[in-house]
Formats: structure tokens, C-alpha cells, sequence
């Protein structure tokens, strides 16, 4: 396969539509398609631990597929180089039962939970790019809609207590053996983040913190009055916020370990963080550029409004984060929008075939989404 040489790491985004996934190219404002490929119906994309892999995961058909989106850096000595090829998927899959959360770290390790086995398949995509597919298997307690968290030579997994949602963590080696022991840390666990060496997990009650250096844990306490109100979703950065009811958002200040709460003023169908900035994407079809303290930068229409699906249904734009852009899927209207969070302005649109039902950036600064 050819191999070109760039003078900096290429934008790539990843687009799925009930069939499918096309790539773009993402350069001077401008997009190109790149590539198109069929896959499972209703895959989910996300994203891995780099900026060159995007996990293409099919619940119900229990496989995980990787596009190999063509951009990556290279170092050598004290710098990179970076390079482009043809965007391609992997030959080889995970297979499983029920596959959900993929999360990745950033020296390329990726873990993949199966709710169906309650087992994690890791991977190093350092393996894949030298023509190598080498995956570790590791087993929790029963079946169970769980995560796995890997760290620089751990893995944090999840155990529940019924086969419901979760409530103890335990820090495992990469041959299996167990390190650490959180019983009962996090009851109703969903959610996960790391930070500073700490992991963070939304729990029923409260957000539980675990350093996985010393082995302890803490507490951050949900505001007064939270009522049903619980992080489900972290989205990372300083200071990480999460989720909070349907219109608002929650600030974590994990020194203090203290709360405060962002109002958005409509119901949220997105969320992305843009450095420090956080992007809110409103169902009156608003893009709201927002500071972590909850000061309105600008308020832009990208869209036309829409509701919200019932359940996990895939039904609703997305978004995602290239650079000082903001990426939108527009699943009603067909299309992606390119937003300039720098200038508050529509660089681009570009019309799509189909639906699109998620969006990946990679090769690019801000390129996780989860």
C-alpha cells in the first residue's frame, strides 16, 4: 500500500450510517471522501487510544470491527513524521457476545467490554500498524454491562454484585493477576474517566475516585437535591465534567472535591469537550461553546431542532472534535456541518447519502469523544 509523507499529522473523520462508514479527508477548511465500506447494520463508532483507529462495534451481531483511517505519526529522535495511507478495515475482528464500551489509554492500549461474556479483549494498536492483531483476554465475575479501563501496564474491570450494573472495581496485570481490590466502591457504576492518575466512575450516589498508584479511593459528592440526577458520562478535560439531569451539566473540582452545576437552557443531545471548552449541542439545534464555569461563549444554529430518541437509539446528530472545529452529524437533515469554534461560524456542509448515525476525528487534537 502506498505510503505518502505529510508536513503535519492529516484530519480524518469517520462518519457511520446505518450500513455503512465513510472517511473524509479534513484539510484547508475543505472535506474529501476518502473511502466508503459496508458494515453491520446499526455499528457504533468509536474511538481508540490514538488518533489513527476507529472501533467499529456491532452489539447484536457481538463484533468489533477497526478502520484503519490511513493517518499516523511516526517519531524519530526529537520529532514526528507524519504520514497518510489508504483507509482500510482490519482483517481481523473481535468476536464476542454483546460488545459496548471501548476505552483506550494514551500508550495505545485499548480494552473492549463484552456485556453478553462479562470478558475484556485488550489490544495494542502499536501491534496492528506493524501487521501484527495480539489481544489478551481477561474474565470478570459474570455477564454484566460493565468497562474496563486500561492504564499504563494495568487494567481497571468492573465486577457486579447481580448481574446488573456494576459496584466493584478491581485493578488487574496484564497477566491477569489482581493488584487491587475496590469491593462495593461505586454502586450502580456507569461512566469512567482518568485524570492525573486517578480514575473516576459515575456511580448512584456519588462519583468515586480511585488512585490507582496508592491504592485508595474517595468520594466526590453529587450537589444537594440531585434528586434521580447521576453521572452516566464523563467527558474529559479540566476540570471533568459529566452529565446531569437533561439540561445541565456537572463540573467536578476533584481537589476540593466539589460540584457545581452548568445550565444549558434546552434539553442536551451532545457533548464534546474543545480544550478546556466544553460544546453543547441542544435539541433546538443550538451549538453553545461554553467555558468549564458555565460562561456562554457563543450560542450558534447549526441545525434544525430535533427531539430526543427513546433508549440508546441512534437516532440523533452527534458530534465530535477536530482541532478549534466542531464536527456535527446531523442524522435528520443528512448531513455534517463543520463548525469554527474560534470564529463562531459555519466553515462547511457536506451532503451525505445517508443518515449518519456517529462521527470520529482522527490525526487530529481533541479527537476523543465518549
Amino acid at each position: 500500500m502506498p505510503v505518502t509523507e505529510q508536513d503535519q499529522l492529516q484530519t480524518r473523520i469517520a462518519v457511520t450510517t446505518a450500513t455503512g462508514v465513510e472517511v473524509f479527508a479534513f484539510d484547508d477548511d475543505e472535506l474529501t471522501l476518502l473511502s466508503t465500506f459496508d458494515v453491520a447494520e446499526g455499528s457504533r463508532a468509536e474511538s481508540g487510544a490514538g488518533s489513527r483507529y476507529v472501533y467499529l462495534v456491532d452489539y447484536e451481531g457481538g463484533q468489533t470491527t477497526l478502520l484503519d483511517t490511513g493517518t499516523y505519526a511516526e517519531p524519530h529522535g526529537d520529532h514526528d513524521h507524519y504520514y497518510t495511507v489508504e483507509p482500510t478495515l482490519v482483517e481481523q475482528t473481535i468476536d464476542g457476545t454483546s460488545p459496548v464500551h471501548v476505552v483506550g489509554n494514551d500508550d495505545g492500549l485499548v480494552a473492549i467490554f463484552d456485556d453478553g461474556e462479562g470478558s475484556i479483549t485488550t489490544l495494542s494498536e502499536a501491534t496492528i500498524s506493524e501487521g501484527g492483531f495480539e489481544t489478551n483476554l481477561f474474565e470478570t465475575n459474570a455477564p454484566h454491562h460493565g468497562v474496563a479501563v486500561p492504564l499504563e501496564d494495568q487494567l481497571l474491570i468492573t465486577e457486579t454484585p447481580d448481574g446488573g450494573l456494576p459496584d466493584t472495581v478491581v485493578q488487574v496485570a496484564i497477566d491477569g493477576s489482581e493488584v487491587a481490590r475496590y469491593d462495593e466502591v461505586c454502586p450502580g457504576l456507569h461512566g469512567e474517566a482518568t485524570t492525573d492518575g486517578v480514575a473516576l466512575f459515575g456511580c448512584t450516589d456519588f462519583v468515586a475516585v480511585i488512585d490507582t498508584d496508592e491504592h485508595t479511593t474517595s468520594t466526590v459528592a453529587y450537589p444537594d437535591g440531585a434528586g434521580d440526577n447521576r453521572v452516566g458520562s464523563f467527558y474529559a478535560g479540566e476540570p471533568m465534567i459529566g452529565n446531569w439531569g437533561t439540561d445541565q451539566l456537572l463540573a467536578l473540582n476533584l481537589e476540593s472535591g466539589t460540584t457545581s452545576t452548568i445550565s444549558v437552557g434546552a434539553d442536551i443531545g451532545a457533548v464534546a469537550r474543545l480544550g478546556s471548552d466544553v460544546a453543547v449541542l441542544t435539541t433546538d439545534g443550538v451549538l453553545s461553546m461554553l467555558t468549564a464555569d458555565g460562561e456562554v461563549i457563543s450560542s450558534t444554529e447549526v441545525i434544525d431542532p430535533f427531539a430526543l430518541p427513546e433508549g440508546h437509539a441512534m437516532e440523533l446528530p452527534t458530534i465530535a472534535v477536530a482541532g478549534d472545529n466542531v464536527i456535527i452529524a446531523d442524522f435528520h437533515g443528512e448531513h455534517l456541518v463543520i463548525f469554527d469554534a474560534h470564529d463562531s461560524s459555519v466553515l462547511a456542509t457536506q451532503a451525505l447519502d445517508q443518515a449518519p448515525t456517529g462521527v470520529v476525528v482522527t490525526g487530529a487534537a481533541g479527537a476523543h469523544e465518549h
